[in-house]
């Protein structure tokens, strides 16, 4: 969903009229499970607290298209055209744009 799209350095993606952020109806449900531990260079010894929104939605979602199809897209946003440009190409291993 989330395409920035730049030609020659230069931003295209002018606006967020075209730029779809996903809501939380869109991603599926992610458990956390806590851990106690202690990390010395984070304040408090925290580190890492919102990677989880960050970074989990999108290999979850590549893992279901390679479930489904076969195929690894290794860049977001997975769109349909990523989707069926890897699927058409003859090594069927990945596609990255």
């Amino acid at each position: 969903m989330e395409d920035f799209q730049t030609k020659d350095g230069k931003p295209i993606t002018n606006d967020f009229t075209g730029y779809l952020i996903p809501g939380a109806l869109d991603l599926p449900d992610t458990v956390s499970i806590p851990f106690q531990g202690h990390e010395a260079t984070g304040p408090f010894g925290l580190k890492g607290v919102g990677e989880v929104a960050m970074n989990g939605p999108l290999p979850a979602v590549a893992n279901a298209v390679h479930d489904a199809c076969g195929v690894r897209v290794f860049m977001g946003p997975i769109t349909p055209e990523k989707v069926l440009a890897a699927m058409e190409r003859t090594d069927h291993n990945a596609y990255s744009i």
